[in-house]
């Protein structure tokens, strides 16, 4: 697995941590954060936290299945020890600075829920914030302060980096979207020319029936990186295909506050043309994989559907591929998510999700039979309209 920039390594909810091991080391500024990994399920991710020897410290040790497509960036820079998360420096502006936590504070619960590393397990700060920020963006935190050693509640507010990107979206076309249709607005990271699809939030509004249609994207801006670009568009979808957008991306500044984006739609949904399979596997590989495919790639496939496998198959192939599963970081709660979205053109629901995460596991965490169920049903979905 790649190294990440420091910035990442803010202790906020990079979703692929769910699935690393302790931080044995991080380093400051510009520095890379290195850290040993393995692999471990969404079910032993859940066992049972150990106590902790801390006196009267009585906190919740279970955290309920599933996580919250959410992401709140505390601001710190720490390490995991057995006793909670020791904070090593607190970057300026953030939540922690602004609630008062100071470099040698330790963080021993968020919301009652133990993180840091208990009997050789990381429970990772970034993920409990996910999970247990309010709706109105505040948790508490159990803080060992450095000055007195006491414990205190420490109430944390991420308000203040939060940035709303909102705006309408107009069709040329003003007709209802018929069914089966629906429309997506994306916030997208642009930084590198290559990167096509690069999602960083994603509403799905449905199939309107009247136009301009309102959106609103919140982001924090913390879980953001300071020299990268970003861009928000609209699609409308048709079984995870393209059929209308607004265009070239519109630049938006992530910054805290409110930032005004409208999109126009051009053209009308209309059905696909019929495409030849080889061509549907190229478009295939623009969309999952952000590039074209190999001339070897090409001779594969033209191989493969000779001898009779379908366009399913070779879909669902694209989608459990390791290339499509490190776009999504290595993490299984984005592979699911993104499978889902390109495939249906909605991202799941929480009760969706803990259903799809608990029928991958049942596959032993195979992605391509998942991804191949999931173009089964959409099929059994079309036929039976």
């Amino acid at each position: 697995m790649r190294s990440r920039p420091s910035y990442e390594a803010w202790f906020g909810p990079t979703r692929a941590s769910r699935f690393l091991a302790p931080v044995l080391a991080c380093t400051f500024l510009a520095l890379e954060c290195q850290s040993v990994t393995w692999a471990q399920s969404g079910r032993d991710r859940d066992a049972s936290r150990g106590q902790l020897t801390v006196p009267g410290i009585q906190p919740n040790y279970v955290p309920p299945a599933g996580f919250p497509n959410r992401e709140f960036k505390l601001g710190i820079y720490g390490t995991n020890t057995e006793t909670g998360v020791l904070i090593d420096r607190v970057v300026p502006g953030g939540a922690a600075q602004q609630a008062g936590l100071e470099a040698r504070d330790t963080i021993v619960t968020v919301a009652g829920y133990q993180v840091g590393t208990v009997n050789g397990r990381l429970y990772d700060l970034g993920d409990e914030l996910s999970r247990r920020v309010d709706a109105g963006r505040r948790v508490t935190l159990l803080v060992r302060n450095h000055r007195n050693s006491r414990l205190t509640n420490v109430p944390v507010n991420f308000s203040s980096t939060l940035t709303v990107i909102e705006g309408s979206v107009r069709s040329t076309d003003r007709r209802p979207l018929s069914r089966g249709h629906s429309l997506v607005v994306r916030l997208l990271d642009v930084t590198s020319p290559g990167w096509n699809n690069v999602v960083i939030r994603l509403q799905n509004l449905g199939s309107p029936v009247r136009w301009p249609v309102n959106y609103r994207i919140e982001v924090d801006t913390m879980t953001t990186k300071p020299r990268h670009r970003y861009a928000v568009d609209a699609q409308i979808l048709r079984q995870g295909s393209i059929v209308s957008s607004s265009g070239s991306p519109r630049p938006v500044t992530i910054s805290a506050g409110k930032i005004r984006a409208d999109l126009t739609l051009v053209g009308a949904p209309t059905p696909l043309p019929e495409r030849s399979p080889l061509d549907q596997i190229q478009e295939w590989y623009q969309r999952f994989l952000g590039r074209a495919p190999t001339g070897r790639e090409v001779s594969v496939w033209q191989s493969e559907l000779a001898r009779g496998r379908s366009l399913n198959e070779v879909e669902a192939s694209i989608l459990g591929s390791s290339e499509f599963f490190d776009r999504n970081h290595n993490d299984p709660d984005r592979f699911i998510d993104e499978t889902y979205r390109q495939l249906k053109g909605s991202v799941p629901t929480p009760a969706q999700h803990q259903g799809l995460r608990d029928r991958l596991g049942d596959q032993d965490g195979q992605r391509l039979p998942f991804a191949l169920d999931l173009l089964r049903e959409g099929n059994q979905s079309d036929r039976s309209r």
